[in-house]
């Protein structure tokens, strides 16, 4: 063999102790940084396994635990459509929360309540004992109170079976206009 048949494979040679040279270089650089993160790590994750261990101990781990549960629930009750409502409604359900946890508005519910626990104790009267009852000014207000609430479901309600109406009628104007759909077609 002469030294121009020898010339590729020196070559060839050349190129491959580059390419470990580069290899070996690239291993020693991520050792380095091996070397240097591992630090950072152990700290990292000391710090990670305290917050988890303090989270577990106070409960907010079996609280998050809950919620998704909750959130599970959610999803299997209710459409994207029913949760898309729910959050149109939120602000109106917030405020009507915000009236309810009133302290005078909770005491006036309290004492409802504690009334319904006694009501085993509260003996029958018939229309004459309810009239005299009315002499009291805490009933006569009591009932002015519940007239004033039936007053304004009532209107409530009124309200509502106007809309339902408007609706019905808007979908049936809207139906005469496109025609008879495919389905009362038999298509």
């Amino acid at each position: 063999m002469t030294t121009t048949d020898l010339t590729p494979i020196l070559q060839r040679l050349d190129t491959i102790a580059a390419q470990v040279a580069y290899v070996a270089e690239r291993q020693r650089k991520q050792e380095e940084l091996f070397e240097e993160m591992m630090p950072i790590a152990r700290e990292a994750m000391a710090a990670a396994i305290a917050r988890l261990d303090q989270l577990d101990k106070d409960g907010t781990l079996a609280f998050a635990g809950e919620l998704v549960d909750v959130g599970k629930k959610i999803v299997e009750a209710f459409s994207p459509d029913d949760v898309r409502q729910l959050g149109d409604a939120v602000v109106g359900i917030l405020d009507t929360v915000r009236s309810l946890t009133q302290p005078e508005v909770l005491h006036v519910a309290a004492d409802a309540a504690a009334a319904m626990q006694d009501a085993d104790d509260v003996k029958p009267m018939g229309i004459f004992g309810m009239v005299r009852a009315t002499r009291n000014d805490d009933v006569q207000k009591g009932m002015a109170l519940m007239v004033e609430m039936l007053r304004r479901v009532g209107h409530g309600v009124s309200e509502l079976a106007a809309r339902r109406d408007r609706s019905e009628r808007n979908k049936d104007k809207l139906a005469a206009m496109l025609g008879p759909s495919k389905r009362r077609r038999g298509v």
